[in-house]
């Protein structure tokens, strides 16, 4: 009754689903009809009709049926099906059927996720006339119109700063802005030439992607099909002159030099072109110290214990004067009406220069020992004055007195004031040198080299990470071999048990074989007396009667049944016995390959410590001989500043002429000079002159400007970097610059290519991305690239062998970020679906998931060499959190939606952007925003 029930019920549910069929019989939509003969357009009349109702199932990412109606040659190739049209023939067209809806499958189908509609009747008809007319026509690149962007969009889509964070770059709109960090000044805006008709701009579409090469020389910027790389130009010598400098002044409106030699004479040179114009002769020893005064039309001289002023238009001495002591320093003070000298009696005397003459004043005394450096404090009369005695000291020229004494901590060698006033500097034979405030009693150091301590702290990673690779590879020796305990334990077992298991199986063939035996004796007895009947029975044999007969094939009969279920019982006691003995033979088969297998893994382990103890020792070494070298400090002989305030030069014995913040103190660019430098000066153009102890002057150009140095990609349609270039990353070695780019929801493109010729190294092809790539990343040691897209994957790739090594699935969304730790063995990846995902790279499978974000996480990056990483969200909230899922701190952002963020290595210098185009600069350590750098006044249209 119950299955009677069932198949009751099966009718009912199968005549429901017959009449439902019934119910939705296609309705055939009715073809307009159509008296056009002109020949029908593809490109422009067809193909925008398969876009609106056809190509969201069928284009070549994804072709259902695979069957792609992108162009003419898709179409008459067709799908699972054959051709989608037959040329010359609309009735007998799939494509037109399925379109008008005369059979099923109906398309569009109906309730399809892409709102989809349905074609109308003057639609189909033009669909009816082109295959009518043969089905042909070509589908050409896409002409891009390029509208100006408006001055006040400009939202920062990237970001970048640079490995040792000294510059940092943002993309707003289509300009590109760069800042000297440690100033925070904007420099010149990065413009392309070609578009200067359109503005100060670096691209006409948006700059989607930002990328500083590791030596922070070159910054790739992405937009539309193209990617551009500008080079930061390098201080130059502009000229050298072959005469002996061991004094130089340089005047303030640039137009001269002045060097003097061991031939007791100047030279005033022409700085435009390094010409001698005019030779000073009078002095009766070699000159140690020379100053033009504010204006430029007087140049002071000093030789031993005389002073000269010499008439720079004329060439001809106007005043001089002898003094009681050796002369050591100089400076003009009162806008250049009076002079002040500091001397080897530790004595400063001022002088008043007027008619000819120069009429000293009162002596002003204070210091212990040589008055090695002068320089005035503009505006007002004070005095700065430096002295062997390791003081700087602060000098009211009106009364004479001295109305700050400063601790510099060594002999002074130089002071210099700032143009402005606000700073001056004091630099000594302990190669220390102190950046103060005037209107503070305290200074920032500064000291050493900032290339070799950067170095330093390169090494000190390098160790710790050698370090932690010991460690790692150490406890996989450790699991390793107690794997490898556990296997050869294994092996013992199953030897046992495959003992065990071998001894039965003779008894238990014994037994079937004697069941076997019997069971065929039986057989046989029952057939002898089934055949033993009077007629058939063999004459030598005595015929049964049919009772006997009857009653010896039932004794037979059940002595037969006996057998057989003593043969059945038998085989299945044997069947077990062979089995358990197949399977302990399997086991100790399995047992021996995994013994052989573990064996080789503890000696890959053991040869990984192995490699890894000689990397530490290496890392050791070059950290404790970078430490060495770093910490090495040597005199700083001369100080200058900069006309424009920014800038403070110094030089000394290591053949090195430093620039640093005239503000903070930070380094900004160490230059290799030829021999010491033991003058230093700054004409009104930032050209630094520098005096070197090999009797030559040198004129530096100190440039801070980038230029265009390549263009890759067209920038259109034909471009080979499809669509937007979301994404860049440069190799550690810099070497390869990456890009990621793809048609959204058509493909991802990941291409490798040589920065320094633009040429293309490796596409990786459709096996890269199914979507547009929104991120990428290299290791740290360069042999792998992580990238993400919008097909919600993060895949790592193997650079050297240019294949995929991991798929890894997880997110629900477009992937925005994507950081390797500095071991490479984690990766950390975020999303628009408010995700922070961990993967462990070893295992290849996700290792944590921490706490959800309330909106998409916009960036991620891993820094220095622990185990924290930022996240940035697009509510402004930041994170630092650690790849054990757990959150180090949280702090809120400005009110704005973050798009991008960037960090130094270190994770010292960190910032982010977003819609309202300002950049937010972070100290990281305390969560605390140090300054926020709005977007340019928009220049004006040339």
């Amino acid at each position: 009754m119950f299955c009677v029930r069932l198949n009751l019920i099966g009718l009912l549910v199968l005549s429901a689903a017959t009449c439902a069929f019934a119910e939705e019989k296609p309705v055939p939509i009715v073809v307009a009809p159509m008296a056009r003969t002109t020949n029908v357009d593809f490109e422009t009349e067809i193909l925008p009709l398969f876009r609106a109702s056809c190509l969201a199932c069928h284009n070549r990412t994804t072709s259902k049926s695979d069957l792609i109606l992108e162009t003419p040659q898709t179409i008459l190739k067709g799908g699972e099906n054959g051709p989608a049209v037959v040329p010359g023939k609309p009735d007998e067209s799939l494509l037109l059927i399925s379109a008008s809806h005369r059979t099923k499958p109906l398309m569009p189908p109906r309730d399809n996720k892409a709102q989809a509609k349905d074609f109308t009747p003057e639609q189909l008809a033009l669909i009816q006339l082109w295959i009518s007319q043969g089905a042909k026509g070509e589908v050409h690149a896409a002409t891009i119109e390029w509208h100006q962007i408006a001055r006040a969009f400009t939202p920062t889509y990237a970001a970048a700063v640079t490995f040792d964070g000294q510059f940092a770059a943002a993309g707003r709109a289509n300009q590109l802005h760069l800042y000297q960090l440690a100033s925070q000044r904007l420099l010149a805006p990065l413009c392309d030439p070609t578009l200067s008709s359109i503005g100060q701009i670096a691209h006409r579409d948006m700059v989607y992607s930002l990328a500083f090469s590791p030596d922070g020389t070159r910054l790739a910027s992405g937009s539309f099909g193209e990617v551009k790389i500008w080079r930061r130009s390098e201080p130059t010598a502009k000229s050298t002159i072959n005469l002996p400098g061991l004094a130089i002044a340089a005047s303030a409106n640039g137009k001269w030099l002045a060097i003097a030699g061991d031939k007791q004479q100047v030279d005033l040179i022409d700085a435009s072109n390094g010409n001698v114009a005019k030779t000073l002769e009078g002095h009766t020893a070699q000159v140690r110290v020379m100053r033009f005064s504010p204006d430029d039309s007087l140049l002071a001289c000093v030789s031993e214990k005389s002073i000269r002023v010499w008439n720079v238009a004329e060439g001809k001495s106007v005043a001089d004067v002898s003094t009681p002591a050796d002369i050591q320093s100089l400076v003009w003070t009162h806008g250049g009406k009076r002079l002040a000298t500091g001397h080897a009696d530790n004595i400063i005397r001022p002088f008043t220069l007027a008619e000819a003459a120069l009429t000293p004043g009162p002596e002003m005394k204070g210091h212990t020992g040589p008055v090695t450096s002068l320089d005035a404090i503009a505006p007002g009369n004070q005095l700065l004055s430096g002295s062997t005695d390791g003081t700087v000291r602060i000098w009211n020229l009106d009364s004479g007195q001295s109305t700050k004494q400063l601790p510099h901590g060594s002999p002074i060698a130089a002071v210099a004031a700032r143009p402005d006033g606000k700073f001056f500097a004091s630099a000594g034979e302990n190669g220390i040198i102190k950046l103060w405030d005037v209107a503070k009693p305290t200074a920032v150091e500064i000291k050493g080299d900032p290339s070799l301590a950067f170095v330093a702290a390169q090494r000190d990673a390098d160790q710790k990470l050698a370090v932690a690779d010991v460690a790692y590879f150490q406890s996989v020796v450790v699991k390793t071999k107690a794997d490898q305990k556990a296997q050869e334990d294994r092996v013992k077992k199953a030897a046992d048990a495959k003992v065990a298991a071998e001894k039965p199986i003779a008894d238990k063939k014994v037994v079937l074989d004697k069941a076997v035996e019997a069971k065929s004796e039986a057989e046989k007895v029952l057939a002898r007396v089934s055949a033993t009947t009077p007629s058939t029975a063999p004459t030598t044999q005595t015929a049964l009667k049919p009772e006997a007969q009857k009653a010896a094939i039932k004794d037979a009969t059940d002595k037969l049944a006996v057998a057989t279920k003593a043969l059945k019982d038998a085989q299945v006691v044997y069947a077990a016995t062979e089995l358990a003995r197949s399977n302990a033979i399997n086991e100790a088969d399995l047992a021996a390959a995994a013994v052989v297998r573990v064996v080789k893994e503890v000696a890959t382990s053991e040869a990984a410590v192995a490699a890894a103890q000689e990397k530490q020792k290496a890392a050791d070494a070059a950290l404790a001989a970078a430490k060495q070298t770093a910490g090495v400090l040597k005199p700083v002989r001369a100080i200058a500043f900069s006309a424009d305030n920014t800038t403070l030069a110094t030089s000394g014995d290591d053949q090195k002429i430093r620039l640093w913040s005239a503000e903070s103190g930070a380094s900004l660019r160490t230059i290799d000079s030829p021999s010491p430098a033991t003058a230093l000066a700054f004409n009104a153009s930032g050209i630094l002159l520098a005096g070197l102890a090999d009797h030559h002057a040198v004129l530096w150009d100190l440039p801070t400007n980038w230029t265009l140095e390549r263009t890759i990609g067209s920038g259109d349609a034909n471009s080979p970097l499809a669509d937007r270039v979301n994404a860049l990353a440069f190799s550690p070695a810099g070497h390869i610059l990456a890009t990621g780019a793809g048609e959204p929801s058509r493909g991802g493109q990941l291409k490798f290519w040589d920065p320094a010729t633009g040429n293309l190294l490796h596409d990786f092809g459709p096996a890269a991305h199914s979507d547009a790539i929104l991120c990428l990343d290299f290791s740290r040691d360069g042999t792998r690239l992580a990238s993400g897209a919008s097909d919600r994957f993060v895949k790592v790739f193997d650079v050297a062998a240019k294949k995929m090594l991991l798929s890894l699935e997880g997110h629900t969304h477009h992937i925005l970020g994507v950081s390797f730790r500095a071991d490479g063995r984690t990766l950390v990846s975020s999303g628009a679906d408010a995700q922070v995902k961990l993967w462990d790279l070893v295992a290849g499978e996700r290792k944590g998931n921490p706490a959800p974000f309330a909106k998409e996480v916009t960036s991620i990056h891993y820094f220095g060499v622990t185990d924290q990483f930022i996240a940035t969200c697009a509510d402004g909230q930041l994170r630092i959190m650690n790849d054990g899922g757990g959150q180090v701190r949280a702090f809120n952002g400005p009110a704005d939606h973050l798009h991008t963020s960037a960090i130094s290595w270190s994770g010292d210098t960190f910032l982010a952007a977003g819609q309202s185009g300002s950049l937010y600069l972070w100290d990281t350590a305390a969560g605390k925003l140090l300054a926020t750098l709005a977007p340019p006044e928009a220049a004006p249209k040339p």
